[in-house]
Protein backbone atom coordinates (compact mmCIF):
# COMPACT_ATOMS: atom_id res chain seq x y z
CA UNK A 1 0.00 0.00 0.00
CA UNK A 2 1.09 3.37 -0.95
CA UNK A 3 -0.28 7.27 -0.15
CA UNK A 4 -0.81 9.51 -3.08
CA UNK A 5 0.96 12.17 -2.40
CA UNK A 6 1.36 15.52 -4.46
CA UNK A 7 5.33 16.70 -4.52
CA UNK A 8 4.99 18.68 -1.47
CA UNK A 9 4.15 15.91 1.04
CA UNK A 10 6.35 13.74 -1.17
CA UNK A 11 9.40 15.55 -0.28
CA UNK A 12 8.51 15.54 3.45
CA UNK A 13 8.69 11.94 3.69
CA UNK A 14 11.11 10.75 6.52
CA UNK A 15 13.21 8.47 4.64
CA UNK A 16 14.29 11.60 1.91
CA UNK A 17 15.45 13.18 5.00
CA UNK A 18 17.14 9.64 6.84
CA UNK A 19 19.31 9.15 4.45
CA UNK A 20 19.80 12.78 3.12
CA UNK A 21 18.93 11.35 -0.93
CA UNK A 22 18.12 15.47 -1.76
CA UNK A 23 21.52 17.48 -1.87
CA UNK A 24 21.74 21.63 -2.06
CA UNK A 25 23.58 22.64 -5.68
CA UNK A 26 23.80 26.50 -6.08
CA UNK A 27 21.98 27.92 -8.88
CA UNK A 28 22.55 31.42 -10.82
CA UNK A 29 19.42 33.85 -10.09
CA UNK A 30 17.97 31.05 -8.02
CA UNK A 31 20.37 30.14 -4.83
CA UNK A 32 20.83 27.03 -3.77
CA UNK A 33 18.45 24.84 -4.81
CA UNK A 34 17.73 20.92 -3.99
CA UNK A 35 18.36 18.45 -5.99
CA UNK A 36 17.23 14.55 -6.43
CA UNK A 37 20.06 12.19 -5.62
CA UNK A 38 21.95 9.90 -7.42
CA UNK A 39 21.00 6.43 -8.69
CA UNK A 40 22.65 4.20 -5.70
CA UNK A 41 25.17 4.68 -3.44
CA UNK A 42 28.06 2.55 -3.21
CA UNK A 43 30.57 1.54 0.04
CA UNK A 44 33.56 3.60 -1.93
CA UNK A 45 31.91 7.08 -1.69
CA UNK A 46 31.50 7.65 1.97
CA UNK A 47 27.79 6.14 2.03
CA UNK A 48 28.45 2.83 3.91
CA UNK A 49 25.04 0.96 3.05
CA UNK A 50 24.55 -0.41 6.61
CA UNK A 51 25.78 -2.21 9.75
CA UNK A 52 28.03 -4.64 8.40
CA UNK A 53 27.06 -8.13 9.14
CA UNK A 54 29.61 -11.20 9.76
CA UNK A 55 28.50 -15.20 10.14
CA UNK A 56 30.79 -17.52 10.61
CA UNK A 57 31.62 -19.47 7.24
CA UNK A 58 31.60 -22.95 8.96
CA UNK A 59 32.44 -25.92 7.50
CA UNK A 60 30.29 -28.09 4.75
CA UNK A 61 33.64 -30.57 4.53
CA UNK A 62 34.50 -28.73 1.56
CA UNK A 63 38.12 -27.64 1.40
CA UNK A 64 38.43 -24.21 0.00
CA UNK A 65 39.95 -23.67 -3.52
CA UNK A 66 40.99 -21.01 -6.48
CA UNK A 67 37.97 -19.56 -7.57
CA UNK A 68 36.46 -21.28 -11.13
CA UNK A 69 36.48 -18.47 -13.46
CA UNK A 70 33.57 -18.08 -15.99
CA UNK A 71 34.27 -19.96 -19.48
CA UNK A 72 34.12 -17.72 -22.44
CA UNK A 73 35.88 -14.53 -23.54
CA UNK A 74 34.61 -10.96 -24.42
CA UNK A 75 33.13 -10.43 -27.80
CA UNK A 76 31.41 -7.69 -29.42
CA UNK A 77 28.28 -10.33 -29.11
CA UNK A 78 28.69 -11.03 -25.63
CA UNK A 79 30.97 -8.22 -24.42
CA UNK A 80 30.36 -9.87 -20.39
CA UNK A 81 31.53 -12.93 -21.22
CA UNK A 82 33.96 -14.43 -18.63
CA UNK A 83 31.33 -12.37 -15.74
CA UNK A 84 29.50 -14.63 -13.08
CA UNK A 85 26.67 -13.06 -11.19
CA UNK A 86 25.19 -15.01 -8.42
CA UNK A 87 21.35 -13.83 -8.83
CA UNK A 88 18.94 -14.03 -5.50
CA UNK A 89 16.30 -11.43 -7.34
CA UNK A 90 12.36 -12.21 -8.06
CA UNK A 91 9.22 -10.78 -9.81
CA UNK A 92 10.50 -7.91 -11.94
CA UNK A 93 12.78 -5.45 -10.93
CA UNK A 94 15.98 -7.69 -9.79
CA UNK A 95 15.38 -10.05 -12.56
CA UNK A 96 15.36 -7.56 -15.00
CA UNK A 97 18.63 -6.88 -14.16
CA UNK A 98 19.99 -9.68 -14.39
CA UNK A 99 18.56 -10.41 -17.72
CA UNK A 100 20.38 -7.61 -18.94
CA UNK A 101 23.70 -9.14 -17.61
CA UNK A 102 23.02 -12.50 -19.06
CA UNK A 103 22.03 -11.01 -22.57
CA UNK A 104 25.63 -9.22 -22.71
CA UNK A 105 26.94 -12.91 -21.73
CA UNK A 106 27.55 -12.96 -18.57
CA UNK A 107 26.68 -16.74 -16.59
CA UNK A 108 23.66 -15.80 -14.58
CA UNK A 109 23.26 -18.79 -11.68
CA UNK A 110 20.12 -17.55 -10.25
CA UNK A 111 18.90 -19.53 -6.79
CA UNK A 112 15.47 -20.21 -6.49
CA UNK A 113 13.63 -22.45 -3.80
CA UNK A 114 10.63 -24.66 -4.05
CA UNK A 115 9.53 -23.15 -1.26
CA UNK A 116 9.12 -19.79 -3.26
CA UNK A 117 8.01 -21.05 -6.67
CA UNK A 118 4.69 -19.40 -6.43
CA UNK A 119 2.76 -16.86 -8.54
CA UNK A 120 5.70 -14.77 -10.25
CA UNK A 121 8.22 -17.20 -9.16
CA UNK A 122 7.55 -20.16 -11.10
CA UNK A 123 9.14 -21.23 -14.74
CA UNK A 124 5.63 -21.30 -15.97
CA UNK A 125 4.45 -17.77 -15.32
CA UNK A 126 4.37 -15.27 -17.74
CA UNK A 127 6.77 -12.42 -16.13
CA UNK A 128 9.34 -15.16 -15.14
CA UNK A 129 9.54 -16.54 -18.55
CA UNK A 130 10.26 -12.42 -19.54
CA UNK A 131 12.45 -11.96 -16.95
CA UNK A 132 14.66 -15.04 -16.93
CA UNK A 133 15.97 -16.46 -20.01
CA UNK A 134 19.78 -16.41 -20.66
CA UNK A 135 20.30 -17.59 -16.70
CA UNK A 136 21.06 -21.19 -14.89
CA UNK A 137 18.78 -22.03 -12.43
CA UNK A 138 19.99 -23.54 -9.17
CA UNK A 139 17.25 -24.29 -6.33
CA UNK A 140 18.87 -24.39 -2.39
CA UNK A 141 16.70 -24.45 0.84
CA UNK A 142 17.69 -20.99 2.39
CA UNK A 143 15.88 -21.83 5.63
CA UNK A 144 18.56 -24.80 6.51
CA UNK A 145 22.40 -23.91 7.13
CA UNK A 146 23.37 -26.36 4.76
CA UNK A 147 21.83 -24.25 2.36
CA UNK A 148 23.11 -21.15 3.37
CA UNK A 149 26.43 -22.98 3.39
CA UNK A 150 26.46 -24.10 -0.02
CA UNK A 151 25.08 -20.45 -0.98
CA UNK A 152 27.98 -18.50 0.02
CA UNK A 153 30.59 -21.20 -1.43
CA UNK A 154 28.69 -20.72 -4.42
CA UNK A 155 29.20 -16.48 -3.71
CA UNK A 156 32.82 -17.43 -3.66
CA UNK A 157 32.81 -18.44 -7.32
CA UNK A 158 30.96 -15.41 -8.35
CA UNK A 159 31.58 -11.61 -9.29
CA UNK A 160 28.45 -9.99 -8.28
CA UNK A 161 25.62 -10.86 -6.11
CA UNK A 162 22.55 -9.21 -6.78
CA UNK A 163 19.29 -9.06 -5.03
CA UNK A 164 16.25 -7.26 -4.11
CA UNK A 165 15.08 -8.38 -0.68
CA UNK A 166 13.81 -6.51 1.87
CA UNK A 167 16.78 -4.82 4.19
CA UNK A 168 19.26 -7.45 6.18
CA UNK A 169 18.33 -10.34 4.49
CA UNK A 170 21.44 -11.14 2.78
CA UNK A 171 23.58 -10.20 5.71
CA UNK A 172 21.61 -12.48 7.99
CA UNK A 173 22.75 -15.29 5.80
CA UNK A 174 26.25 -14.13 5.62
CA UNK A 175 25.76 -13.50 2.00
CA UNK A 176 26.60 -9.42 2.70
CA UNK A 177 29.85 -8.30 1.31
CA UNK A 178 31.61 -7.79 4.05
CA UNK A 179 31.24 -11.65 5.25
CA UNK A 180 32.24 -12.90 2.10
CA UNK A 181 35.09 -10.76 1.66
CA UNK A 182 37.47 -13.08 3.36
CA UNK A 183 36.97 -15.44 1.11
CA UNK A 184 36.44 -13.40 -2.01
CA UNK A 185 37.72 -9.43 -2.17
CA UNK A 186 36.80 -8.99 -5.28
CA UNK A 187 33.19 -9.72 -4.97
CA UNK A 188 30.15 -7.04 -4.82
CA UNK A 189 26.69 -7.15 -3.46
CA UNK A 190 24.22 -5.05 -5.34
CA UNK A 191 21.13 -5.24 -3.14
CA UNK A 192 18.06 -3.22 -4.68
CA UNK A 193 15.89 -3.26 -1.92
CA UNK A 194 12.52 -1.22 -2.63
CA UNK A 195 13.22 1.46 0.09
CA UNK A 196 17.36 1.06 0.41
CA UNK A 197 19.06 -0.05 3.22
CA UNK A 198 19.18 1.99 5.74
CA UNK A 199 16.62 4.77 6.95
CA UNK A 200 13.17 4.16 8.79
CA UNK A 201 11.27 2.40 5.76
CA UNK A 202 14.09 0.26 5.50
CA UNK A 203 12.06 -3.17 5.79
CA UNK A 204 8.69 -1.80 3.85
CA UNK A 205 8.26 -4.12 0.75
CA UNK A 206 7.16 -2.20 -1.80
CA UNK A 207 5.94 -2.58 -5.61
CA UNK A 208 6.26 -0.35 -8.54
CA UNK A 209 2.72 1.35 -8.10
CA UNK A 210 3.51 2.02 -4.50
CA UNK A 211 6.49 3.67 -5.35
CA UNK A 212 4.36 5.64 -8.02
CA UNK A 213 2.22 6.67 -4.76
CA UNK A 214 4.73 8.04 -2.70
CA UNK A 215 7.26 10.01 -5.36
CA UNK A 216 4.47 11.90 -6.23
CA UNK A 217 4.08 10.08 -10.12
CA UNK A 218 0.75 8.47 -9.36
CA UNK A 219 -0.55 12.09 -8.88
CA UNK A 220 1.10 13.89 -11.66
CA UNK A 221 0.39 11.29 -14.28
CA UNK A 222 -3.65 11.39 -13.36
CA UNK A 223 -6.21 13.47 -15.23
CA UNK A 224 -6.69 16.56 -13.94
CA UNK A 225 -8.88 16.46 -10.75
CA UNK A 226 -8.00 12.48 -10.05
CA UNK A 227 -5.50 10.92 -7.70
CA UNK A 228 -6.25 7.46 -8.29
CA UNK A 229 -5.37 6.88 -11.98
CA UNK A 230 -1.72 7.41 -12.65
CA UNK A 231 0.70 5.78 -14.51
CA UNK A 232 -0.61 2.46 -15.27
CA UNK A 233 2.80 0.33 -16.08
CA UNK A 234 5.75 -0.59 -13.23
CA UNK A 235 8.13 1.97 -14.77
CA UNK A 236 10.03 2.07 -11.56
CA UNK A 237 10.21 -1.64 -11.58
CA UNK A 238 12.07 -1.58 -15.48
CA UNK A 239 14.18 1.27 -14.61
CA UNK A 240 15.30 0.08 -11.23
CA UNK A 241 16.52 -3.20 -13.00
CA UNK A 242 18.52 -1.11 -15.89
CA UNK A 243 20.12 0.89 -12.61
CA UNK A 244 20.74 -2.46 -10.68
CA UNK A 245 22.95 -4.16 -13.85
CA UNK A 246 24.40 -0.28 -14.46
CA UNK A 247 25.51 -0.81 -10.60
CA UNK A 248 26.47 -4.58 -11.29
CA UNK A 249 29.07 -3.15 -13.96
CA UNK A 250 30.10 -0.31 -11.95
CA UNK A 251 31.35 -3.02 -9.33
CA UNK A 252 33.07 -4.65 -11.97
CA UNK A 253 34.91 -1.32 -13.09
CA UNK A 254 36.00 -0.34 -9.68
CA UNK A 255 37.03 -3.79 -8.92
CA UNK A 256 39.11 -3.77 -12.13
CA UNK A 257 41.11 -0.39 -10.65
CA UNK A 258 41.00 -1.15 -7.26
CA UNK A 259 41.29 -5.43 -6.62
CA UNK A 260 38.23 -4.69 -3.98
CA UNK A 261 34.44 -5.11 -4.77
CA UNK A 262 31.49 -2.81 -3.62
CA UNK A 263 28.43 -2.83 -1.74
CA UNK A 264 26.26 -1.01 -3.61
CA UNK A 265 22.57 0.28 -2.19
CA UNK A 266 20.33 0.72 -4.65
CA UNK A 267 16.52 2.12 -3.47
CA UNK A 268 14.08 1.55 -6.16
CA UNK A 269 12.11 4.19 -3.87
CA UNK A 270 14.74 6.81 -5.43
CA UNK A 271 14.84 5.42 -8.48
CA UNK A 272 11.43 6.83 -9.19
CA UNK A 273 11.83 10.11 -7.03
CA UNK A 274 14.74 10.83 -9.72
CA UNK A 275 12.08 10.53 -12.23
CA UNK A 276 10.50 13.17 -10.87
CA UNK A 277 13.52 15.76 -11.40
CA UNK A 278 12.01 18.39 -13.02
CA UNK A 279 8.71 18.61 -10.91
CA UNK A 280 11.19 18.52 -7.81
CA UNK A 281 13.17 21.20 -8.86
CA UNK A 282 10.16 23.39 -9.93
CA UNK A 283 9.00 22.79 -6.42
CA UNK A 284 12.66 23.98 -4.87
CA UNK A 285 13.31 26.69 -7.12
CA UNK A 286 10.05 27.95 -7.79
CA UNK A 287 7.62 27.12 -4.74
CA UNK A 288 5.54 25.20 -7.28
CA UNK A 289 3.43 22.11 -6.48
CA UNK A 290 2.73 21.06 -9.88
CA UNK A 291 -0.98 19.75 -10.63
CA UNK A 292 -2.02 17.04 -12.90
CA UNK A 293 -2.87 18.27 -16.21
CA UNK A 294 -3.58 14.97 -18.50
CA UNK A 295 -1.67 15.04 -21.57
CA UNK A 296 -0.90 18.26 -21.59
CA UNK A 297 2.68 19.71 -21.34
CA UNK A 298 3.43 20.28 -17.92
CA UNK A 299 5.06 23.07 -18.31
CA UNK A 300 3.19 24.93 -20.99
CA UNK A 301 6.05 24.81 -23.94
CA UNK A 302 3.35 23.13 -26.31
CA UNK A 303 0.19 23.06 -28.06
CA UNK A 304 -1.51 21.49 -29.20
CA UNK A 305 0.02 18.69 -26.89
CA UNK A 306 -2.39 15.31 -26.85
CA UNK A 307 -3.34 12.04 -27.72
CA UNK A 308 -6.32 12.46 -30.05
CA UNK A 309 -8.96 9.75 -31.17
CA UNK A 310 -8.34 8.39 -35.26
CA UNK A 311 -10.97 6.55 -37.18
CA UNK A 312 -10.25 3.00 -36.35
CA UNK A 313 -12.23 1.43 -32.88
CA UNK A 314 -9.77 2.23 -30.17
CA UNK A 315 -6.65 4.04 -32.30
CA UNK A 316 -5.22 6.98 -31.30
CA UNK A 317 -2.53 9.57 -32.64
CA UNK A 318 0.00 11.59 -30.17
CA UNK A 319 0.70 15.29 -31.64
CA UNK A 320 2.94 17.87 -30.01
CA UNK A 321 3.28 21.18 -31.81
CA UNK A 322 6.42 23.68 -30.41
CA UNK A 323 6.54 26.90 -32.00
CA UNK A 324 4.97 29.42 -33.91
CA UNK A 325 6.54 27.68 -37.55
CA UNK A 326 5.54 24.13 -36.15
CA UNK A 327 1.63 25.92 -35.61
CA UNK A 328 1.56 27.23 -38.85
CA UNK A 329 2.17 23.86 -40.61
CA UNK A 330 -0.51 22.03 -38.63
CA UNK A 331 -2.79 24.77 -39.49
CA UNK A 332 -1.61 24.01 -43.65
CA UNK A 333 -2.00 19.85 -42.90
CA UNK A 334 -5.31 19.98 -41.36
CA UNK A 335 -6.70 22.22 -44.07
CA UNK A 336 -7.13 25.09 -42.07
CA UNK A 337 -5.42 28.10 -42.42
CA UNK A 338 -7.52 30.73 -41.45
CA UNK A 339 -6.93 29.22 -37.72
CA UNK A 340 -3.83 30.79 -37.62
CA UNK A 341 -4.62 34.00 -37.47
CA UNK A 342 -8.02 33.28 -35.02
CA UNK A 343 -7.35 35.32 -32.27
CA UNK A 344 -7.86 32.60 -29.87
CA UNK A 345 -5.03 30.85 -30.97
CA UNK A 346 -2.66 33.72 -32.74
CA UNK A 347 -0.10 33.42 -30.19
CA UNK A 348 1.43 30.59 -27.99
CA UNK A 349 0.22 32.37 -24.79
CA UNK A 350 -3.46 31.99 -26.36
CA UNK A 351 -3.00 28.89 -27.42
CA UNK A 352 -2.34 27.39 -24.21
CA UNK A 353 -5.06 29.64 -22.85
CA UNK A 354 -8.03 27.76 -24.73
CA UNK A 355 -6.73 24.51 -25.16
CA UNK A 356 -10.25 22.94 -24.85
CA UNK A 357 -11.51 24.37 -27.71
CA UNK A 358 -7.92 23.49 -29.48
CA UNK A 359 -7.84 19.92 -28.67
CA UNK A 360 -11.82 19.87 -29.65
CA UNK A 361 -11.02 21.21 -33.77
CA UNK A 362 -7.53 18.70 -33.30
CA UNK A 363 -9.58 15.64 -32.38
CA UNK A 364 -12.48 16.57 -34.91
CA UNK A 365 -9.94 16.32 -37.70
CA UNK A 366 -8.02 13.32 -36.56
CA UNK A 367 -11.36 11.31 -35.46
CA UNK A 368 -11.85 10.57 -39.07
CA UNK A 369 -8.18 9.91 -40.49
CA UNK A 370 -6.21 6.56 -40.13
CA UNK A 371 -3.66 7.25 -37.17
CA UNK A 372 -0.44 5.99 -39.20
CA UNK A 373 -0.88 7.98 -42.30
CA UNK A 374 -1.96 11.00 -40.34
CA UNK A 375 1.43 10.13 -38.26
CA UNK A 376 3.33 10.18 -41.42
CA UNK A 377 1.62 13.34 -43.21
CA UNK A 378 2.96 15.37 -39.73
CA UNK A 379 6.29 14.08 -39.91
CA UNK A 380 6.21 15.29 -43.25
CA UNK A 381 5.55 18.94 -42.57
CA UNK A 382 7.95 18.97 -38.95
CA UNK A 383 5.61 18.10 -36.68
CA UNK A 384 6.39 15.60 -33.84
CA UNK A 385 3.63 12.68 -34.28
CA UNK A 386 3.30 9.05 -33.68
CA UNK A 387 0.58 6.61 -33.90
CA UNK A 388 0.08 4.96 -30.46
CA UNK A 389 0.26 1.66 -30.72
CA UNK A 390 -0.49 -1.56 -29.21
CA UNK A 391 1.30 -5.25 -28.89
CA UNK A 392 -0.04 -6.18 -31.96
CA UNK A 393 1.23 -3.30 -34.01
CA UNK A 394 4.78 -3.45 -32.62
CA UNK A 395 5.54 -7.04 -33.29
CA UNK A 396 3.43 -7.62 -36.27
CA UNK A 397 3.44 -4.15 -38.28
CA UNK A 398 6.17 -1.63 -36.67
CA UNK A 399 8.63 -1.30 -40.05
CA UNK A 400 11.58 -0.21 -37.66
CA UNK A 401 11.28 -2.98 -35.59
CA UNK A 402 11.13 -5.44 -38.24
CA UNK A 403 14.48 -3.94 -40.37
CA UNK A 404 16.37 -4.17 -36.98
CA UNK A 405 14.88 -7.77 -36.74
CA UNK A 406 14.09 -6.93 -32.99
CA UNK A 407 11.81 -9.89 -31.99
CA UNK A 408 13.05 -13.41 -32.17
CA UNK A 409 12.01 -16.73 -30.46
CA UNK A 410 13.23 -18.63 -28.07
CA UNK A 411 12.57 -22.29 -26.59
CA UNK A 412 12.11 -23.62 -22.97
CA UNK A 413 11.70 -26.92 -21.78
CA UNK A 414 8.19 -25.89 -20.01
CA UNK A 415 6.15 -24.65 -23.54
CA UNK A 416 6.92 -24.33 -26.94
CA UNK A 417 8.56 -21.49 -28.99
CA UNK A 418 7.30 -18.34 -27.72
CA UNK A 419 8.35 -14.65 -28.97
CA UNK A 420 11.14 -12.61 -27.04
CA UNK A 421 12.23 -8.77 -27.31
CA UNK A 422 16.16 -9.23 -28.26
CA UNK A 423 18.43 -6.95 -26.71
CA UNK A 424 18.25 -3.55 -27.70
CA UNK A 425 21.72 -2.41 -28.93
CA UNK A 426 24.14 -3.56 -31.35
CA UNK A 427 28.20 -3.84 -30.45
CA UNK A 428 30.51 -3.00 -33.39
CA UNK A 429 27.27 -3.71 -35.36
CA UNK A 430 26.66 -7.29 -33.52
CA UNK A 431 23.70 -7.54 -31.53
CA UNK A 432 23.84 -9.96 -28.57
CA UNK A 433 22.95 -14.05 -29.22
CA UNK A 434 19.86 -14.77 -28.46
CA UNK A 435 20.64 -17.32 -26.13
CA UNK A 436 18.56 -19.45 -24.34
CA UNK A 437 14.77 -19.18 -23.00
CA UNK A 438 13.80 -19.87 -19.11
CA UNK A 439 15.16 -22.90 -17.95
CA UNK A 440 13.20 -25.62 -15.33
CA UNK A 441 13.42 -24.91 -11.11
CA UNK A 442 16.30 -25.98 -10.31
CA UNK A 443 17.25 -27.58 -13.54
CA UNK A 444 21.26 -26.80 -13.32
CA UNK A 445 21.51 -27.41 -9.48
CA UNK A 446 23.89 -30.84 -9.81
CA UNK A 447 25.54 -29.62 -12.67
CA UNK A 448 26.55 -26.31 -10.85
CA UNK A 449 27.28 -28.48 -7.68
CA UNK A 450 29.26 -30.63 -8.76
CA UNK A 451 30.99 -28.73 -12.23
CA UNK A 452 31.75 -25.00 -10.18
CA UNK A 453 32.02 -26.10 -6.53
CA UNK A 454 33.89 -29.40 -7.20
CA UNK A 455 31.54 -31.69 -4.97
CA UNK A 456 31.40 -35.54 -6.09
CA UNK A 457 28.56 -37.01 -7.53
CA UNK A 458 27.38 -38.75 -4.19
CA UNK A 459 28.03 -35.35 -2.05
CA UNK A 460 25.61 -33.30 -4.24
CA UNK A 461 23.04 -36.11 -4.62
CA UNK A 462 23.49 -36.40 -0.50
CA UNK A 463 22.46 -32.81 -0.78
CA UNK A 464 19.48 -33.16 -3.14
CA UNK A 465 18.08 -36.24 -1.01
CA UNK A 466 18.24 -33.82 2.00
CA UNK A 467 16.53 -31.54 0.90
CA UNK A 468 19.35 -28.85 0.93
CA UNK A 469 18.89 -28.29 -2.31
CA UNK A 470 15.31 -28.25 -3.01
Amino acid sequence: MGIVWDIAEAMASPQIAAREYLGAQPVPGFGTVKFPGRFFRTSADGNPVGPPTRVDIGDAGWEPRARQPATGSATASAPLAGVRILDFTHVLAGPFGTRVLGDLGADVIKVGTAARAGGANTPDHPYYVCWNRNKRSVSVNMASEQGREFARKLAGECDVIIENFSAGVLGRWGLDREGLAVLNPGISVVSMGGMGQTGPWKDFVTFAPTIHALTGLTYLTSPPGRQNLGYGFSLTDHLSGLAGALAAMEALEYRQRTGEGLSVDLSQYELGLGLMGPAILDYFANGTNPEPVGNRHPFGQYAPHGIYRCAGENEWLAISVGGEEQWQALCQVMAKPLLARDSKFITHDARLANQDELDAIVSGWTQTRDRFETASLLQAAGIAAGAVQDARDLTQGDPQLAAREFFGTLSTDARSDYGFDKFPALFNGERPAAGQGVRPLGADTFDVATGLLGLSDDAAAGLLAAGVLS
